[in-house]
């Protein structure tokens, strides 16, 4: 079985590769002077929550929650179980464990990686098969090598919808095995209508002259079929219309691993390089990211922020890294982070043209922000307990009364709140119902 790679949080490199490069453009942080009244409604929740994860019997502590249309879709024990549950009656509909086999697929079997979901009903999950006539892959049987993928279920009966083979099974006396056998897993994103999986060469591998180290496929959320491949790309998060990264050394076998990559962002539908900054800004991290731009940071502290709208315009920076906190992942939210000051915190964003924006209204000492979606963004304060999110707009308005938990995943219909430790492996999950 191959090595999976999962790539480091701070992904960035040196490589040369003709992208443009960001365009500078002089921008001062906004602060408005007078607190606005609220720009979006408020967020109201129903009184019970429709599930816990406490009336599931047997289920082993719950790592993660995601969402898909009226289904949850929990991914729970060391094993990495799947269990979806329909959120109108609380009726577990289906459950697998990782290694079983596919539905109608017995030579592929769930494999480990990152579960997700999308608004449509689909639950996409990593997959494994091995072609050996018996399985168990001797020299003298082996004549395809083993194929890995992302498999898409239905979330309400958990059918094969589609398979994408990222890693295809391929003859062994084909041209391409050679290159094929070497590849790697990185991790996968989505956009609004492209799956973007990462496959790189471990270092370790000695792949074909010329062989690209790293590359990444887009692929049809809708039918699974491949649509493009762009070379050296790795990604790092995805929203609808961009997917964020880092361009490769075609060459380096341990760039990838090294996390030593040009910031860069490539367009889903097509794979086309839409910006890429200066291979002397190799090894910037991700700070935090959204559907309208990015923050980089530096190394040292303190350092100053590199900000990079979508379009790849950047601005001057809006602080340092002693300043600025941005929540660790955005579910296909705008930018948002909170900005300490020396008399306040207040909240951080980016307006229509891309200029950073201080809210008017300050957010609680010690806030941190925990989760941003498409509508709102969620502070979470703690007083000693349990940590308890609410909802604001960009200019800090409160839009919600305190949440009993913290939001972990939200959807036009429903908000998960974890309430626990996960390092301590016991946290609980609640949905409420959005009235």
């Amino acid at each position: 079985m191959r090595a999976s790679l999962t790539v480091a949080v701070a992904i960035c490199c040196a490589v040369v590769l003709a992208a443009c490069t960001p365009k500078p453009m002089p921008s001062s942080s906004r602060t408005s002077s007078v607190a606005p009244t609220p720009t979006i409604p408020t967020l109201t929740l129903s009184d019970d929550p429709v599930f816990s994860t406490t009336s599931v019997s047997g289920l082993d502590p719950v790592n993660y929650v995601q969402l898909a249309g009226d289904v949850a879709v929990l991914v729970s024990g060391e094993a990495g179980a799947i269990t979806a549950v329909d959120l109108t009656t609380a009726a577990v509909l289906w459950q697998v464990t990782r290694d079983t086999p596919l539905p109608g697929d017995p030579v592929a079997t769930f494999h480990d990686g990152e579960v997700r979901t999308t608004d449509t009903g689909l639950v996409l999950v990593p997959y494994f098969a091995t072609h050996c006539p018996t399985g168990s892959c001797y020299e003298s049987e082996v004549s395809v090598g083993d194929e890995e993928g992302i498999v898409a279920l239905s979330a309400t009966d958990g059918s094969v919808v589609w398979k994408a083979a990222t890693v295809p099974a391929t003859a062994i006396d084909a041209p391409e095995y050679d290159f094929v056998k070497t590849l790697g897993h990185g991790d996968y994103v989505l956009s609004e209508k492209v799956l973007v999986a990462t496959l790189p060469i471990p270092g370790s591998s000695d792949p074909p002259a010329g062989s690209p180290r790293v590359h990444s496929l887009g692929f049809d959320l809708t039918t699974g079929q491949r649509l493009w491949r762009t070379d050296g790309f790795g990604v790092y998060q995805g929203f609808d219309t961009v997917v964020y990264g880092s361009m490769f050394d075609l060459n380096d076998p341990y760039a990838y691993e090294s996390a030593l990559g040009v910031p860069a962002a490539i367009d889903p539908a097509t794979g086309a390089v839409r910006w890429q900054l200066k291979s002397s800004d190799a090894g910037l991290a991700y700070r935090g990211t959204g559907s309208d731009g990015v923050l980089y940071d530096g190394s040292g502290a303190p350092s100053p922020l590199r900000l990079v709208t979508a379009d790849g315009t950047e601005r001057d920076s809006p602080g340092d890294n002693q300043q600025i906190t941005c929540p660790p992942t955005s579910a296909g939210g705008r930018l948002a982070c909170v900005l300490y000051q020396s008399k306040d915190t207040r909240l951080l964003t980016l307006d229509d043209d891309g200029t950073p924006t201080i809210s008017a209204v300050p957010l609680p000492d010690a806030s941190n922000l925990r989760y941003v979606d498409d509508s709102y963004v969620f502070v979470e304060t703690s007083s000693g307990g349990e940590p308890t999110d609410f909802a604001v707009d960009e200019q800090g308005n409160r839009v919600s009364a305190d949440l009993s938990g913290s939001v972990a995943a939200t959807s036009d219909k429903y908000v998960v709140l974890q309430r626990g430790n996960p390092a301590a492996g016991s946290p609980v999950y609640e949905i409420y119902a959005r009235t």
